[in-house]
């Protein structure tokens, strides 16, 4: 948002194609990893660890996907204050994943640490 309203959200639009794919593969493979570890080891926080980590998507699904939308529709006025509103939402959004994440990596080094 440094960069100004009109550039943030003309560049939200090739990073979001970008971002999504490889988030949703990394997500995906890592709760695969988190259910081998857990079927391997049979400690549960192999698996709340990857459910952490996995939920990112539904969250994304449900809650972040409209407010994805309308940043990504042609017809928003790139230099409105709807689509800095749209982008600061999307942010406190993003936030969310985000810990969601790193509360995941903070289990799995939980884990490992503690061998």
């Amino acid at each position: 948002m440094e960069c100004g309203t009109e550039v943030a959200t003309t560049e939200f639009r090739p990073s979001y194609r970008r971002a999504a794919f490889m988030q949703v593969s990394l997500a995906l493979l890592g709760f695969v990893c988190s259910i081998i570890a857990w079927v391997a080891e049979g400690n549960w926080a192999w698996l709340l660890g990857g459910v952490l980590l996995v939920g990112v998507i539904p969250f994304t699904l449900v809650v972040i996907r409209s407010t994805n939308n309308q940043l990504l529709d042609p017809a928003l006025d790139k230099k409105s204050e709807q689509a800095r509103q749209l982008l600061l939402k999307w942010g406190r959004l993003h936030a969310v994943r985000t810990i969601m994440s790193l509360l995941s990596l903070a289990v799995f080094l939980y884990l490992i640490i503690q061998r």
